[in-house]
Parts: structure tokens; C-alpha cells; sequence
């Protein structure tokens, strides 16, 4: 393919074409737009004289090697056009493109082409870039975008991720910050209790007491009970903080007492302001 084919060009001019058709068979809009539901999949097994009389569909259906599939991609994204559906939907088919979309991901050289790679990757039900996402969380530097795509594709399958995770856990010693992209994947991961000395660790030092609390609750160990409580008893505690170690500690099976009167408190006006 020598040049690039503008698809959803195409298809947004059958589309107008198709809404021009129909619009006065429809007195109820909403029922025009269900009727448009399936407009695609008509178009795409359409024969077009741009594909040579080849629906879009069997267009791609023909392309079976990895590296032009992946290649084309590249090519889409490169010279600003959206890669097309049914490229995307052919790469998904084809399990032997999976190590080059990994290397999309170890080389993260164009954040559309990352996140599009992961994203197949999970419509492939594939882990095969676990050990990248897994390498991001451990790695200092790395950008929070990428941590945020880790975090999200690690935490659809912690019984997947948590051995990876727990493994380089072993074998250094990570700062705060790297414990904080653990716990974002392994917070409900009660399978493990060096997660609760993390989440524990976290509470008192990560600075965020009530994110951590309610990590603490995901995790559901009673043995926080008393480092919940401690902490939602102070008098120096603000509104957010108290609801949600509360919220904490109840989810546990606990109760906390606090005779702090919050009527001045930021948080308590903003939230009775709401």
C-alpha cells in the first residue's frame, strides 16, 4: 500500500449520504440514531471502487503479515490520520502481532501509537506487556502519563500483575514513590502481606491519609483499625480526612469517635455548600 487511504473520510461521506437518505423516515431522532447503529458494519462489507470493488472489510482481511499490519499503523498515526477501526480490529485477530506491539511499548516513542498498542493488547486479552507496565511502576522518571497507563492496564488483572509486581518488590528497595504506583494496582490485592506493610507505610507517610485510608479499607486487614482510628480521633483532622478514614474503619467493622465540631472547617462548608 503506497498510499494511505483516508477511511473514515470515506465513511463519513457515506454516512451524511446515508443520513440525508433517511432523516425523513424517522420522526423521533433518537430513533434515527439507533437506525444509524449499524451503518458501519454495512459500509465496511460494501464493495468501494477506491478499494479496487474490496469492501473495506476484506480490504484488511487480506493484509495477514504482522509487520505490515503493524507497519501500517505506524504510517497512519505518523502522518496525523486516525489508524482505521478494521486495521486495528486485524491486528487484534492476529496473535502473532503481539511482541511488536510490546516493542511499540518498550520504545514509547509516540504516546497515540503507546496507548494504542496497549490498548489492542487488551482487546487481545493479552499480558504479554505486563513486564513493561510493571518496569514503568518501578522506574523513577517516569512520566505520569505512563504511569497512569500502567497502573490502568495492571490493575484489570492483579492476579496477573501481583507476581510480577511482588517479584521486583524482592529485589530492590523502591522509594515512596514507586510504593505509591503499588499500591494504585495492588490496594485490593489482599493475597500478600507485604501489600498491607506498604498501604501501612503509605498511611503514615505518603502524605494523602485519606486516599491511603481507603486503600487500607480495599485491602480489608482489621489489623489497621487502630492506625485508622488513632489518626480519625485527632483534633487537628479536617473534614475530607475524617469522612473518609470514618468510611475506613466502618468498612472494617470499627467505629470512630471524634468530638471535633467541623462547622468551620473548609472542607465541611464546601461539602453543605454543595
Amino acid at each position: 500500500m503506497d498510499k494511505l487511504i483516508d477511511f473514515d473520510a470515506l465513511f463519513s461521506e457515506y454516512l451524511n449520504k446515508w443520513y440525508a437518505e433517511n432523516k425523513d423516515k424517522y420522526t423521533d431522532f433518537g430513533l434515527l440514531e439507533e437506525a444509524a447503529a449499524g451503518v458501519y458494519d454495512a459500509w465496511a462489507a460494501m464493495p468501494l471502487k477506491q478499494l479496487s470493488g474490496h469492501s473495506p472489510k476484506s480490504y484488511f482481511e487480506m493484509l495477514t503479515e504482522p509487520k505490515v499490519l503493524i507497519g501500517l499503523t505506524v504510517r497512519y498515526v505518523m502522518a496525523d490520520m486516525s489508524p482505521p477501526i478494521l486495521l486495528c480490529d486485524r491486528i487484534a485477530a492476529t496473535k502473532e502481532t503481539q511482541p511488536l506491539l510490546v516493542r511499540i511499548l518498550e520504545l514509547n516513542e509516540n504516546r497515540e501509537l503507546t496507548e494504542m498498542a496497549a490498548d489492542i493488547l487488551t482487546e487481545m486479552d493479552s499480558r504479554a506487556a505486563f513486564p513493561v507496565y510493571t518496569e514503568w511502576l518501578f522506574t523513577e522518571g517516569t512520566s505520569p502519563e505512563l504511569v497512569t497507563l500502567a497502573v490502568r492496564k495492571l490493575s484489570a488483572d492483579t492476579d496477573a500483575a501481583a507476581p510480577l509486581i511482588l517479584k521486583r518488590l524482592d529485589a530492590a528497595q523502591p522509594p515512596l514513590a514507586v510504593l505509591k504506583n503499588i499500591a494504585d494496582v495492588l490496594a485490593h490485592y489482599n493475597k500478600d502481606g507485604r501489600i498491607y506493610d506498604i498501604l501501612v507505610r503509605l498511611f503514615n507517610e505518603g502524605g494523602d491519609h485519606a486516599l491511603y485510608a481507603s486503600y487500607l479499607a480495599a485491602y480489608g486487614d482489621k489489623r489497621a483499625l487502630p492506625l485508622l482510628t488513632g489518626y480519625g480521633s485527632r483534633p487537628t483532622i479536617n473534614y475530607h480526612q475524617y469522612v473518609e478514614i470514618r468510611n475506613a474503619v466502618e468498612a472494617l467493622g470499627g467505629e470512630l469517635v471524634n468530638a471535633k465540631d467541623f462547622k468551620n472547617d473548609k472542607y465541611y462548608k464546601a461539602l453543605k455548600e454543595d
